[in-house]
């Protein structure tokens, strides 16, 4: 389950999706989230009690979220649910799934024409998105 501020930023959505789209893992969302997505709310403190029923009910194993304070450890353990960073998820996916993960990223990049983007340029603006650990461990990796 993904919070909607981890799908807010293009980029690290395109990512996200396109990981999916492969096959590591299957994302779940809410009308909900895409909802809120939809009118581009980042901020969504006591909003995000429906995340966490959207994942409890989904019967995800992890909630992917920017904003870990806002859902403490006694919010989630009768759940058996992690809440995970998005640069931890997407490390865990470049462990997990190293040529998944990197043949995205190589293919995300080559598919932007407008415009085109370089490596280089798009692990700086997964550094901005806020996943720097991902993109550094990932260039190096890639080089």
């Amino acid at each position: 389950m993904f919070d909607t501020n981890v799908l807010y930023g293009a980029l690290l959505n395109d990512l996200i999706l396109e990981l999916a789209d492969r096959g590591p893992f299957r994302p779940l969302r809410s009308q909900d989230v895409l909802f809120e997505l939809a009118k581009n709310l980042v901020k969504n403190d006591e909003e995000d009690r429906h995340v966490l029923a959207a994942a409890v009910r989904g019967g995800a194993e992890v909630l992917v979220a920017f904003n870990l304070k806002d859902f403490p450890a006694s919010s989630v353990e009768r759940f058996d649910l992690e809440i995970v960073h998005p640069d931890d998820f997407l490390l865990d996916q470049l462990d997990l799934y190293h040529a998944t993960t990197l043949r995205a990223l190589v293919e995300l990049v080559e598919s932007y024409d407008s415009p085109a983007m370089t490596m280089d340029d798009y692990l700086i603006a997964l550094i901005r998105a806020g996943v720097p650990k991902f993109a550094e461990t990932a260039r190096d990796r890639l080089y």
